[in-house]
């Protein structure tokens, strides 16, 4: 038996996700057979530490229902990986890792018991951005480290000069690809018209039909496209955003595709002094700029969780989650946006 034009719904009762992508139609579905179908999905930001997310999957044709729990943490497993190749030790080197948190600093190294190599797994959450320093030792070209994933994949890897100081840093996504998905191409020549609004336009994969694009700034997702282009037109501060792009096939996820954009607000002509304090903060937060008039605070994943109408040059801002931050400070003058770390 085949079932035709089938049309797979999927929904939720929880109040503590948005379901971007809800449909996905399907020309044809043979029996003893099986399809994927992709969803995209937001969490909203005081979700728990740990959550069972309850999903119902709809197919309309064919008049099937299925109901099942997806488990969601906030915190994944980053793996350390440190190599010596002679096999003695790093000889006072250390990788110093510090996180944005609170969490107290690691500093990972090979003792001359370790010999050639040591491994180190953190917990760490979503949201916390992760710095990767050097403290150099006295046989630094011995040494070399990777950064990695839970499911492996490849967050930093040392170069073959290590030098004192700040190697690397970002902001943990916990973003796993399933192994249970085959992959696909990922979109080709990704280029970027940086303007206000800045345009990210891409080529189709080498091979296959995507149905659409899933389109990302740093960790927050922007939305979808069918076409070979998205247009963002959300940048206020002059900054790098990395930009990354996702085919979707009907049978296969494409691989992410990134490039770098440096913005610079060309339209920013009037200086805006706003200073936002303390940061990292424990409490509350003191805006403090002239002649504002609206104060918005977004999550890492871009969703909006504050927004205020405001008179004045201070406003105090209250009862943030931990995790990072962005605040949008409107003035009459234009706006900036701040990054703020609540502890």
């Amino acid at each position: 038996m085949i079932h035709t034009r089938l049309t797979t719904l999927i929904s939720s009762i929880s109040s503590k996700i948005t379901i971007n992508t809800s449909e996905v139609e399907f020309n044809s579905i043979g029996s003893q057979t099986s399809e994927t179908a992709f969803f995209n999905v937001t969490l909203a930001s005081n979700v728990e530490d740990s959550y069972s997310i309850p999903f119902e999957l709809k197919l309309e044709n064919a008049s099937s229902t299925e109901k099942f729990n997806f488990d969601y943490s906030n915190k994944c497993d980053i793996v350390f990986e440190l190599k010596d190749r002679y096999g003695d030790g790093w000889d006072g080197a250390a990788l110093l890792v510090k996180y944005s948190d609170g969490t107290a600093d690691d500093a990972f190294t090979v003792t001359e018991e370790d010999g050639s190599g040591s491994t180190h797994t953190r917990e760490i959450g979503i949201g916390v951005e992760v710095t990767l320093e050097w403290i150099k030792g006295a046989w630094d070209s011995e040494c070399s480290f990777v950064v990695k994933k839970g499911d492996g994949s490849v967050i930093y890897e040392s170069p073959e000069t290590l030098s004192a100081g700040v190697l690397y840093s970002w902001v943990n996504d916990c973003a796993f690809q399933n192994d249970s998905y085959e992959i696909c191409d990922g979109v080709q020549n990704l280029e970027a018209e940086v303007d206000l609004p800045t345009i990210i336009k891409w080529e189709a994969p080498a091979s296959g039909s995507a149905l659409y694009y899933e389109v990302y700034r740093d960790t927050r997702f922007l939305g979808t496209t069918e076409e070979l282009s998205y247009s963002d037109e959300t940048l206020t501060e002059a900054a790098n955003y990395e930009y990354s792009v996702r085919p979707i096939f009907s049978d296969c996820v494409g691989s992410l595709s990134y490039i770098i954009v440096e913005y610079d607000n060309v339209a920013e002509n009037i200086t805006i002094n706003a200073t936002v304090y303390p940061n990292p903060s424990r409490n509350d937060f003191t805006v403090a700029c002239e002649n504002m008039t609206r104060v918005s605070v977004y999550n890492l994943m871009g969703a909006m969780i504050f927004d205020a109408e405001v008179s004045g040059s201070n406003y105090v801002i209250s009862n943030l989650n931990a995790g990072v931050y962005f605040i949008n400070i409107e003035t009459n003058n234009g706006s900036t946006v701040r990054k703020v770390v609540k502890l």
